[in-house]
C-alpha cells in the first residue's frame, strides 16, 4: 500500500458515494473539486508517510462564489490584479468548522483501516455539505465568519489573494454581508496600515500610493449605494 493506492481508493469511494467531484493530486494532497452553477467547492486531504504508517488529515475547504468574485474584481485596480486570487472566496479548515475529530491524524496501516476511514469520510462529507458548502452560498454567512475576528487578527480568516487585496476583499465581504461595525473597523485599520507602510518599509513607498488609491476607490464605490447584499 502506498500513497498513490490510497488516493485511488479514496477517489473510487467518492465517485461511488457522491456525484460531481473531480480529483487531482498536488504533492501529498488529494484535491476534490465540485462545480455547481456559480459555485465551486474544494476539499483537500493530505496523506503523509511515516515508515509503514500513513497519516491522513483534512487540511482545508475552499468555497468560491464566481459571481461574487466577478463583482469584487471590478473594485481592484489593474495595477493590483496580480495580487488577486479569484479561486478562493473563503477557505476554512475543518478544525475551525468544528467537525472531523475522527479524521484528524488518522493512522493507516492496513486495508481494514482504510475501510474504516471511508465511514468517517462519508460522515465528514455530509457535515461539510451542510455546515460549509450550503451555508457559504449565503454571503451573509461568509461575512459573519470574517466578522468573528478583529482587524488585528484578520489573518485568521482566509479569502485568498495577497496584501492589500485580501484586505480589500474582506472589507467588501463585510460590507455586503451587513457587518457594518466590523466593516468600519477593518476600513480604519487598513487605511492606517497602508499610510504607515512607507515609514515601516521605505522600499514600499511607491506601492503604498497605489494601495491607498485602490483603497479610496473601493470605499467610495461601496458607499456610493451601488453595492449591497442584493448583488448576489
Amino acid at each position: 500500500m502506498n500513497r498513490k493506492y490510497i488516493f485511488n481508493e479514496i477517489e473510487k469511494y467518492i465517485n461511488k458515494e457522491f456525484h460531481g467531484f473531480v480529483s487531482s493530486v498536488r504533492h501529498d494532497t488529494l484535491i476534490l473539486t465540485k462545480h455547481e452553477k456559480e459555485y465551486k467547492y474544494e476539499i483537500h486531504l493530505r496523506c503523509q508517510n511515516f515508515g509503514e504508517i500513513y497519516i491522513l488529515n483534512p487540511v482545508g475547504n475552499i468555497f468560491q462564489n464566481i459571481l461574487l468574485e466577478s463583482t469584487f474584481k471590478k473594485l481592484v485596480l489593474v495595477e493590483l490584479l496580480t495580487y488577486y486570487n479569484k479561486e478562493t472566496t473563503i477557505l476554512i479548515s475543518s478544525k475551525n468548522l468544528g467537525i472531523s475529530d475522527e479524521m484528524i491524524d488518522y493512522k493507516l496501516k492496513s486495508y481494514l483501516e482504510l475501510n474504516q476511514y471511508f465511514i468517517y469520510l462519508k460522515n465528514y462529507f455530509n457535515q461539510l455539505e451542510i455546515i460549509f458548502f450550503q451555508s457559504m452560498k449565503d454571503p451573509i454567512e461568509i461575512s459573519n465568519y470574517i466578522a468573528q475576528f478583529a482587524y488585528v487578527d484578520n489573518l485568521k480568516s482566509n479569502v485568498g489573494s495577497k496584501f492589500p487585496v485580501e484586505n480589500f476583499k474582506k472589507i467588501f465581504l463585510l460590507f455586503i454581508g451587513g457587518q457594518m461595525e466590523r466593516y468600519k473597523e477593518y476600513k480604519e485599520g487598513l487605511e492606517s496600515q497602508i499610510k504607515s507602510l512607507p515609514e515601516r518599509k521605505p522600499e514600499k513607498k511607491e506601492e503604498a500610493k497605489i494601495y491607498l488609491e485602490n483603497y479610496y476607490f473601493l470605499i467610495q464605490e461601496l458607499e456610493s449605494g451601488k453595492y449591497n447584499s442584493t448583488i448576489v
